[in-house]
């Protein structure tokens, strides 16, 4: 599924104002075709929605209109067009508009359906999710089995971070069978997989969402949700001098000693990268150009050689990070001479992290939020830490 709330090119916003407070008393124009009518448009707006193609969503909607001035899903349906342009005001006077004019149940269930989303769109207030609530008791008033509704009320909740809620929805998407149902299916198994890695944390729960965690997103998950700084002064009290293991081929985990790289200073997540930074965790430590890459993307390689580090610290066993090194690769893409290999080794057998189902450990696959948190919560598991 797109996600709706990404930034799509400004598209001028002229004639979604002119829509509000139409007359009443304004003509339909006469039918050209036989599938000139407003709840084709509707569905073709609805299909160029799915293709975060704006222009034609408000194109369709605006003959939707011109065909019938009283046809409501028209109205709401160009209030999601101005909401996904962030012009809420427009959007709500739309969406209002909308709901008035609409009669028939169908037109009724569109436009609160309209309603859900750009109530998911603006996060308005702490009371948003009640507002989007609203609308979805309206549009299954209209029809209990809307997939629509469901579907994008699953949505408003998934972003409101009530996961639970949100598979519920989805899972009804899939028992009614109608439409939405292969959307629904990868949203669900998302909230699944985040239910299982149970976040604690705003923070983790915002990463939860992201398609593909940055270095800074990963410092600020071991910070909130491993717990970093608690877990390594524990460990280094039973060692005076830790040291991380130097992996075949990477540089040195000491070659970044004072003082604070450039492009961290300012970055928003500061303070969680220089408690990384602090411990010096393997795998998001500076290069010796002294640069964090707070958004470059952590890879599955790159997140074992962390997990593979924290594992080697918390047993303070400086073996387990060698221990592989000298044996056969299970791995199709990942040979016994790649940097990674030990860590790879190191999360599977302890199962941190898989390989897929055609034996590939896929080193150079950004790693999702979901994945990062799941992967987190086993890594705790695995060294035996509940709290």
């Amino acid at each position: 599924m797109k996600n709706l709330s990404i930034l799509i090119p400004a598209v001028a916003l002229a004639g979604l104002s002119l829509v509000v407070g139409a007359c009443s008393g304004a003509k339909p124009v006469d039918r050209d075709a036989q599938l000139d009518t407003p709840e084709h448009h509707r569905s073709t707006a609805d299909d160029a929605f799915m293709k975060n193609d704006l222009e034609q969503a408000q194109k369709s909607l605006e003959r939707a209109k011109a065909r019938n001035p009283e046809y409501g899903p028209a109205y709401s349906g160009l209030g999601l067009v101005a909401a996904m342009k962030n012009d809420f005001k427009a959007a709500n006077d739309l969406l209002d508009e909308g709901v008035s004019k609409a009669e028939k149940p169908a037109e009724k269930e569109i436009a609160h359906t309209d309603g859900i989303r750009i109530a998911s769109l603006e996060r308005k207030g702490d009371d948003w999710i009640e507002k989007a609530e609203k609308h979805f008791r309206k549009a299954i008033d209209n029809n209990k089995d809307s997939p629509e509704a469901h579907y994008f009320m699953g949505v408003a909740y998934k972003r409101f971070y009530n996961f639970k809620k949100a598979g519920e929805m989805f899972s009804r998407v899939k028992e009614i069978g109608k439409t939405w149902t292969k959307e629904a299916e990868s949203e669900w198994k998302l909230v699944q997989k985040i239910e299982r890695a149970a976040p604690g944390t705003r923070i983790g729960k915002e990463i939860a969402l992201v398609e593909s965690i940055s270095r800074a997103d990963l410092a600020a998950l071991l910070v909130e949700e491993f717990r970093l700084e608690k877990v390594l002064e524990r460990a280094e009290k039973k060692e005076d001098k830790p040291q991380s293991f130097k992996a075949p081929g990477q540089g040195s985990s000491n070659s970044y000693e004072s003082g604070i790289p450039p492009d961290v200073e300012s970055h928003s997540l500061a303070a969680d990268i220089k408690i990384a930074l602090k411990y010096k965790v393997r795998g998001l430590q500076p290069e010796d150009s002294n640069a964090f890459r707070p958004t470059e993307a952590v890879t599955r390689a790159a997140f074992a050689l962390v997990a593979e580090d924290l594992v080697v610290r918390v047993n303070n066993d400086q073996s387990l990070a060698s221990k592989f090194l000298g044996s056969a690769s299970p791995f199709k893409d990942v040979p016994a001479s790649h940097w990674a290999f030990n860590a790879a080794m190191t999360c599977t057998t302890r199962n941190i992290m898989e390989a897929d189902v055609d034996g590939n450990f896929n080193p150079t696959q950004p790693v999702s939020g979901a994945d990062a948190l799941l992967f987190i919560q086993r890594l705790k598991e695995s060294l035996k830490l509940y709290n």
